[in-house]
């Protein structure tokens, strides 16, 4: 998780994103901050695929953040339709990049 000025405010761990996206400190909506979901460094893709979907996003406006980044070919987005459906009434950015763009 990222700000405009590329600081890290909170980093995907056992819980995962839900449990990330709940324990944000409360600065955050003041911050502009996106969600940026990718897979880790040695995750195994085949098995452990990153995935976002219609409770991300939920999850993501109730955080207050602005929005959420994919990597695209290596996230999984469920419900994409319902994805782009809840970013725009959420007014929230909802983005596919592939790696390494900034």
């Amino acid at each position: 998780m990222r700000h405009r000025g590329e600081q890290v405010l909170g980093v995907e761990a056992m819980g995962g994103t839900a449990h990330l996206l709940e324990t944000l400190p409360p600065r955050v909506r003041e911050m502009n901050a996106i969600l940026c979901k990718g897979p880790k460094t040695g995750q195994i893709r085949e098995i452990d695929m990153p995935t976002i979907g219609p409770e991300t996003l939920r999850a993501a406006h109730a955080a207050g953040l602005a929005g959420v980044i994919v990597d695209a070919g290596d996230v999984i987005v469920l419900d994409r339709e319902e994805c782009v459906r809840l970013a725009d009434e959420f007014g929230l950015v909802l983005w596919s990049r592939r790696g390494g763009e900034g």
